[in-house]
């Protein structure tokens, strides 16, 4: 059970958030996301950072539905044929390095790279660009 000092604290916090208007909601600017990516290097690992930032929602689900599963992938319960929604999804929200679907099509077919690498960058890409507001409901006075 929260204190009264709680209560007092959250009841503040509250107070002092701005309300949104529509000119705020139409400024938000798209997600953005650094990724950490090990690469082998002379001396050892080096680790780089790429830069992701969100696509929109309805160039999203339109990528989505350009890349059916094919028939076995189907079967296996699968909504979308990920070894060529992947790179297309890479392509469009890796903005530094800028990479082309090609690029990321070797990177994904290549055998340097495991499944492990691969899904954490292509999950990262997912994330940015599904990733919601933050919403935090608030006491209705």
């Amino acid at each position: 059970m929260a204190s009264k000092n709680d209560l007092e604290a959250l009841k503040m916090a509250n107070a002092q958030r701005e309300r949104a208007t529509a000119d705020m909601l139409l400024k938000k600017r798209r997600q953005e996301r650094s990724v950490s990516v090990s690469l082998p290097g002379e001396d050892g690992p080096v680790d780089v950072d790429l830069l992701f930032r969100a696509i929109g929602n309805n160039e999203y689900d339109k990528l989505v539905t350009k890349y059916p599963p094919t028939p076995s992938q189907k079967k296996e319960g699968m909504t979308y044929d990920m070894d060529r929604f992947a790179p297309q999804l890479l392509s469009r929200v890796c903005v530094d390095p800028a990479m082309t679907v090609e690029d990321w099509t070797n990177i994904w077919n290549s055998d340097e790279w495991n499944r492990g690498e691969l899904m954490s960058v292509y999950l990262a890409a997912v994330d940015v660009c599904t990733r919601g507001l933050d919403v935090n409901p608030t006491d209705s006075d």
